[in-house]
């Protein structure tokens, strides 16, 4: 649930109790409600306490814009918290990684047209 306020947005998990956010936006107001859900959660399995069962029919008459909000719970052996700044960072090195092996895949091509119409001679090419 988001209410548009002057100063910002207010957000909230309305069947998840004290999982709250502040944000100047949308997309921030979003993203820090994910992540106070995900901080509440393991705060409620650290105490021992269950989770709260999801409500659907939870609504807040004053709410500018209500939509669902899903917790996905994962398990494994090891964790490693990678920054968001490392994160973009790592895709964009995978990114331009297929972009520079493309762009390898695509001269490995044409030197081998030249090398199949010249009968494997050895020229120069004209770039």
């Amino acid at each position: 649930m988001y209410k548009f306020l002057d100063e910002g947005i207010h957000a909230e998990v309305l069947d998840f109790p004290d999982t709250i956010s502040f944000a100047t936006n949308l997309q921030e107001a979003r993203r820090l409600l994910a992540s106070a859900l995900v901080d509440m959660s393991e705060t409620n399995l650290m105490q021992g306490e269950s989770l709260p069962k999801p409500d659907p029919s939870c609504t807040d008459f004053e709410a500018d814009l209500e939509e669902p909000i899903h917790l996905l719970l994962t398990a494994t052996h090891r964790v490693r918290v990678v920054p968001e700044e490392d994160m973009y960072e790592a895709l964009l090195i995978a990114e331009l990684s297929k972009q520079t092996k493309s762009l390898w895949l695509m001269t490995m091509q044409t030197t081998a047209l030249i090398e199949e119409k010249y009968d494997g001679k050895k020229i120069r090419a004209p770039f």
